[in-house]
């Protein structure tokens, strides 16, 4: 599978989880298309709207290398061993700088004049992640999102076990 077909691959598995999620909190999803940008268009309880996924990994070199294993046309790029002090702390700017590139991209922006207010998925790919720090990064980035516009009516991050926690 080439590396844009994972990608797509990956972004239908997290909507398909956060559409689960939706359904047991009563709520039901069902996907329009894939204009890309955004990368879903959805419509939630009969109201449409737009989802943009995003992933925050611990470093370039970890998202190097899960962006590249599944891909037959890129070869697959090892992490090398290496100590990280302070992990939580580095992780918590990498999260941040995600949700923050998000809100300065002129595609996002462009995609929240034409169809208002979106939704913003947010994987957490770190082996240093727990719920303790899960809820830290809710309330940092309940900060960012307070202090920006409104492109994103709803932040959630989710886990590697596909839990979404709501900003």
């Amino acid at each position: 599978m080439k590396r844009r077909e994972a990608k797509e691959k990956h972004e239908q598995s997290v909507l398909h989880s956060f559409e689960k999620y939706l359904l047991n909190k009563g709520v039901t999803l069902k996907i329009i298309g894939h204009p890309e940008p955004p990368d879903a268009l959805v419509n939630i309880d009969g109201k449409e709207t737009w989802v943009e996924i995003t992933d925050a990994f611990l470093n370039e070199e970890l998202a190097r290398s899960i962006s590249s294993y599944p891909a037959d046309d890129v070869p697959h790029i090892h992490t090398k061993r290496k100590l990280i002090i302070d992990p939580e702390q580095i992780y918590e700017g990498v999260v941040q700088d995600v949700v923050l590139a998000k809100y300065n991209k002129n595609a996002i922006r462009n995609v929240y004049k034409m169809y208002a207010q979106g939704i913003l998925l947010v994987g957490l790919f770190s082996p240093f992640v727990d719920i303790e720090d899960i809820e830290d990064l809710v309330l940092k980035i309940k900060i960012i999102k307070n202090g920006s516009d409104n492109r994103f009516g709803k932040i959630y991050l989710y886990d590697r076990d596909r839990n979404f926690h709501k900003i």
